[in-house]
């Protein structure tokens, strides 16, 4: 017993004296805040963020309109590109609209992805106005299963939506056949 009160007094003494980010199977789970031995010999480790914790989906928080976001649009902002992969909840054809800054260079995709059951047909269009998808064939797509929006800053292939370098656009979101609330899978890289 005494041995054991020992190896515990010892392991949260280097744990707390060492203590860092923490990692468990390749995921970041936030800062060591505590570590316990049982008398059983199992470790409990407190973070002060989550291990791969997947949150249900919930909508987007609603933040203050912007005076560029039009009446019917919730607007958020976001950096470019959309990392890590989120799920986005939408009521009915309700419109989002997220902020995003182009880099100087680069390109990529901005994909969004079917959930299971509750997913509709949704469109996605990349425009400099929040709201828009009055937009170019690269710029804007539609699916229900997935949507890949190819993307280029400052140079761009036939297949890519153009973006100017350290300009503002807007990733406009929208189902056009859901009734009720629908989810899918937002990431941009």
């Amino acid at each position: 017993m005494k041995r054991l009160i020992l190896t515990s007094i010892l392991t949260l003494i280097s744990a707390f004296a060492f203590a860092a980010a923490v990692t468990v199977n390749g995921l970041s789970c936030g800062s060591l805040k505590s570590l316990t031995l049982s008398g059983t010999g199992d470790y409990t480790v407190s973070t002060d963020g989550t291990c791969g914790a997947v949150s249900p989906p919930v909508e987007p928080p609603v933040e203050p309109p912007s005076s560029a976001c039009p009446s019917g649009v919730r607007c958020l902002d976001r950096p470019w590109p959309i990392v890590p992969q989120e799920t986005v909840a939408l009521e009915g054809t309700s419109v989002l609209a997220i902020k995003v800054k182009a880099g100087a260079s680069g390109s990529g995709k901005l994909v969004t992805a079917y959930t299971s059951g509750s997913s509709g047909n949704r469109q996605v269009a990349i425009s400099s106005k929040p709201g828009d998808f009055a937009v170019s064939a690269p710029c804007i797509k539609s699916g229900t299963q997935s949507t890949t929006t190819y993307w280029g800053i400052g140079v761009a292939n036939q297949s890519q939506c153009l973006m100017v370098p350290n300009q503002t656009y807007w990733v406009n979101l929208r189902h056009t056949n859901c009734a009720g609330r629908c989810e899918f899978i937002l990431l941009g890289y």
